[in-house]
C-alpha cells in the first residue's frame, strides 16, 4: 500500500513539473560605477560616457519593458570615486538613491565601499531597499558581516 501511495504522488508531482510553463529571467550586472551617477568627469570637468547610474537606467528601463523577470545586481565600488565621496558624511547617498529608484535586487560590497570605514559605510547600508552582500567580510566574533548569498525569486 506505501509503495502504491509513493508511487502515485510521484506521478502526480512530475506531471505538475511536466506542465510548468518555462519562466525567462534575465540578469543585468553593473560593476566598478565609482560614484558616477551622470556621464561627467568631475576631476577634468568633462563630459564622461563610459557608463553612469543614470545611462544604466535608461537601459535597465528598456530590458525591463520587454522582460519582467530582472533580476539586477551590482559587483561593487559603487560609493567611492568621482568626487561621490564628498556626499560620504551626508544623511543621504546618490548613489544608494539610484539603485532603490531602478530597484536593485543585490549589492554586492567591493574593496572601495570600505574606503572610508565602517561608520562611513553604515549609512549607505542602511539606505539600500534590496540585499547587500559581503560573503568574505567577517567580525572579529566570527559573525558574517554581511550575508553570502541571496536567492532571488521570480515566478516561483
Amino acid at each position: 500500500m506505501m509503495k502504491k501511495t509513493l508511487l502515485s504522488l510521484l506521478l502526480c508531482l512530475s506531471t505538475s513539473a511536466m506542465a510548468a510553463e518555462p519562466v525567462n529571467i534575465t540578469i543585468l550586472g553593473t560593476s566598478d560605477l565609482h560614484g558616477t551617477f551622470v556621464p561627467w568627469d568631475y576631476s577634468t570637468d568633462t563630459e564622461n560616457l563610459a557608463g553612469s547610474l543614470s545611462q544604466i537606467a535608461t537601459q535597465v528601463h528598456k530590458v525591463r519593458a520587454q522582460q519582467p523577470n530582472v533580476i539586477l545586481v551590482d559587483a561593487g565600488d559603487t560609493i567611492q570615486g568621482n568626487f561621490v565621496e564628498t556626499f560620504k558624511n551626508d544623511k543621504t547617498s546618490p548613489m544608494i538613491l539610484g539603485f532603490n529608484a531602478l530597484d536593485y535586487d543585490v549589492w554586492v560590497m567591493g574593496n572601495h565601499e570600505f574606503d572610508f570605514g565602517l561608520k562611513a559605510l553604515a549609512t549607505p547600508l542602511s539606505q539600500f531597499k534590496g540585499t547587500a552582500l559581503a560573503g568574505n567580510i567577517f567580525w572579529d566574533s566570527g559573525k558574517p558581516y554581511l550575508p553570502a548569498y541571496k536567492i532571488v525569486e521570480r515566478q516561483g
